[in-house]
C-alpha cells in the first residue's frame, strides 16, 4: 500500500496516539484518516508485526518494537508537501 505524505503523517498521527496506549483513539484515527480502506491499513500493519492484537477477543491493538522503528522511520520523513 502506497501512501502519500500528507497520509504518512495521518499514519504518524494514529500511531503515536497507539504508542501511548489509546488504541481507540488510535482507531478513530485511522477510521477518520483513511475511510473505509482504515481496516485494510490495520491488517497490513498487523501482517507485517508493526501492531500486535491484544485482549480477551484480541480486539486491542498494540505497537510492537517494529511498530516503534517505523513510527520512527515515518517521523524522519520529510513533510513539506503534506500540507
Amino acid at each position: 500500500m502506497e501512501l502519500s505524505t500528507a497520509e504518512c503523517c495521518k499514519l504518524v498521527e494514529a500511531l503515536t496516539l497507539l504508542s501511548q496506549g489509546r488504541w481507540s483513539d488510535f482507531e478513530d484515527r485511522l477510521w477518520v484518516a483513511f475511510g473505509d480502506d482504515w481496516g485494510r491499513l490495520l491488517d497490513m500493519l498487523v501482517r507485517h508485526r508493526h501492531v500486535a492484537l491484544r485482549g480477551r477477543w484480541r480486539d486491542e491493538p498494540t505497537l510492537t518494537e517494529a511498530g516503534q522503528e517505523l513510527l520512527e522511520r515515518l517521523r524522519a520523513r520529510p513533510r513539506a508537501a503534506a500540507g
